[in-house]
């Protein structure tokens, strides 16, 4: 009990030790505020939709940019070294749809297109 009479509940400590665990193993748990600008028309239309998670959706938006952008690099290392033309490489492309055509043609045969008039 306290002064005025009333009994003090402690904190429970299971609160602060989740906080803790959850800082230390979830990366995404740490953000930061990032200001965007977006059109006024598109914050209008955003603004008749506060269903979705605006934040989350630009989060995601950012990430896979950022992925792909990383993906870009890591191919760029892979080929630095390779003496593939382009031509080749239509080639190759040429080569690989006309097997791809052949093997459906065996499976499923000539069908005629059926057109609506």
């Amino acid at each position: 009990m306290n002064l005025a009479g009333l009994a003090v509940v402690p904190k429970p400590a299971t609160a602060s030790i989740l906080f803790v665990l959850c800082a230390n193993t979830c990366k995404w748990f740490l953000m930061v505020n990032v200001t965007i600008s977006v059109p006024a028309d598109l914050h209008a239309r955003m603004k008749k939709h506060p269903q979705f998670k605006w934040s989350r959706i630009a989060s995601d938006a950012f990430e896979k940019e950022i992925n792909k952008s990383l993906m870009l690099d890591e191919m760029d290392e892979l080929l630095k070294n390779s003496t593939l033309t382009e031509e080749d490489a239509e080639r190759i492309g040429h080569e690989i749809k006309a097997e791809m055509y052949r093997k459906f043609m065996r499976k499923y045969g000539p069908k005629k297109l059926k057109t609506t008039a």
